[in-house]
């Protein structure tokens, strides 16, 4: 971990410890070096020496008050003071590498604030000061020798004789558990100064600021944080809420020594309504409008127009986007163009009395309207009149009309069948004949046998089955049979069927 990535200037600090996001920390270590043990070379509880000799500097008199290490003014938390000098790399009289490390174990990635105060000044009165540095490091453990080895950053001191506060934030890696700092450089012209070295876990949740959804959107508050409990205004305790209604909500959350609490508010709003079907038939040669209306909305059709209109003249996928205030919705339509069906109710024909005629436009997946309203897919006329029948289908609307008239000529016609016949050659029912009282325009009748093999067919009338197959005498037993037949002066074909016994 390189310090300069996580370093926070002192403005932006106070911003963030301040800010309308609550933040407590607990003290980890406190570096006030009144806090010390009496005397020279000892340390404030809580603090280890890395290497070199530390020297604690007070107040006149006091060894860091005479040469060749010299400040002229006392830190702001006190008396006493270390100081940090390195004039040579290896440490030797007056020239020694000090350091400080926490032993308290970092938590890997929790955020620390780091605050504390520093001075440099120089060696003696005949040397003018440099601009010095303070140097700040991490490492797995207490370092030896080095301050956190390579994941180190310099801080920068800029007015010698003057103590400056300092602060900023960090966040250790996994590896990374201990924070120490001190003077490596060589530097044979000044000495630096800290004091009131305080470390404290921070803590914050953030719900963000408050906000207006649209009705129907889902918002999400994510405050999961390592090692986190959560507790949430309904009592809740997950990291993670949904939030679908309108309210003021909060959360409080405690994770490594140190507890935050936020509160938002979030608002509903209706958005842009739109229903276009997923597909829309037309029939060729239409037009199709498609009207997204919503009073106050802007509108973006896929060719980039702007009405609340669209005219569609061909097929193709229509899509826009509705926007009014801060809600969008977006919705598109599939339309297809489709040939009209055929409707075909027949020629003008006549009934007789007390029969009826079924009229059936034979189309499928259409709706139908017929004369008197209902919408039946077939109609059974029994009366003389003028029947209709309107059918839409895929968005093509046809219509038909039939004129029915009273018939007197062959109204008593029908067909008769025998249920059973004896082809024995005795002259008397030798054949299966099918009787009719009327001339027929159309005839097919069809003999089969139980497992409905067909055995005969004649489509002449007066041709009828003698029993045989094929010139050999069929087998006793029961028949079945079917006759597709229409009179002369009749438009409407009938089917009849039925079964009878074969015996001898």
């Amino acid at each position: 971990m390189v310090l300069k990535y996580l370093m926070k200037n002192i403005i932006t600090f106070c911003i963030f410890l301040f800010s309308s996001v609550s933040v407590w920390g607990q003290l980890v270590s406190n570096g006030d070096m009144e806090q010390g043990l009496t005397g020279l070379n000892n340390l404030p509880t809580g603090w280890n020496i890395i290497s070199g000799t530390p020297d604690y500097c007070d107040s006149s008199p006091a060894t860091c008050q005479t040469l060749p290490y010299k400040i002229q003014t006392s830190s702001p938390q006190g008396g006493r003071w270390i100081r940090f000098f390195n004039g040579i790399l290896t440490p030797g009289p007056n020239n020694e590498i000090f350091g400080q490390t926490l032993t308290t174990e970092l938590i890997a990635d929790q955020e620390y604030s780091i605050s504390f105060y520093a001075s440099y000044s120089r060696i003696n009165d005949d040397v003018n000061p440099t601009t010095a540095s303070i140097i700040f490091g991490f490492s797995n453990g207490i370092p030896a020798g080095q301050v956190g080895l390579d994941n180190r950053d310099t801080l920068s001191l800029t007015n010698p004789e003057e103590w400056v506060f300092h602060s900023f934030s960090f966040i250790p890696q996994t590896d990374l558990d201990y924070v120490s700092f001190g003077k490596l450089e060589e530097d044979l012209l000044n000495a630096c100064y800290v004091d009131d070295v305080k470390i404290i876990p921070v803590c914050q949740v953030d719900l963000g600021p408050d906000t207006t959804l649209c009705i129907g959107d889902v918002y999400t508050l994510d405050v999961e944080t390592k090692n986190g409990e959560y507790l949430w205004d309904d009592g809740s305790t997950n990291a993670i809420k949904y939030i679908t209604e309108p309210g003021t909500y909060w959360v409080e959350v405690s994770a490594n020594l140190c507890t935050s609490r936020d509160t938002v508010v979030i608002e509903f709003v209706p958005g842009p309504e739109v229903t276009l079907d997923p597909v829309i038939d037309v029939c060729i040669g239409d037009t199709l409008m498609l009207d997204v209306t919503n009073l106050g909305a802007t509108y973006l059709w896929q060719d980039g127009s702007s009405s609340p209109f669209y005219e569609v003249t061909s097929e193709g996928y229509y899509e826009v986007t509705i926007t009014l205030g801060n809600c969008s919705i977006s919705d598109g339509v599939e339309v297809i163009y489709n040939d009209p069906p055929l409707v075909n109710l027949g020629p003008d024909t006549s009934i007789c009395d007390s029969y009826f005629l079924r009229l059936d436009p034979k189309i499928e997946d259409a709706t139908f309207k017929w004369q008197d309203g209902s919408t039946s897919p077939t109609f059974l006329a029994r009366t003389p009149g003028t029947y209709s029948v309107d059918i839409l289908k895929y968005g093509c609307e046809v219509s038909d009309t039939i004129n029915i008239g009273l018939r007197e000529l062959y109204c008593d016609c029908f067909l008769a069948f025998p249920n059973v016949f004896s082809p024995n050659n005795d002259g008397v029912n030798d054949e299966f004949e099918v009787f009719n009282t009327c001339p027929l325009a159309e005839y097919t009748f069809t003999v089969y046998n139980r497992w409905g093999v067909k055995l005969f067919e004649s489509r002449t009338p007066g041709v009828f089955w003698d029993g045989t197959l094929g010139g050999d005498q069929a087998a006793l037993g029961v028949y079945t049979f079917m006759v597709r037949y229409r009179f002369q002066d009749r438009s409407q074909t009938e089917t009849r069927t039925g079964s009878f016994t074969l015996i001898r």
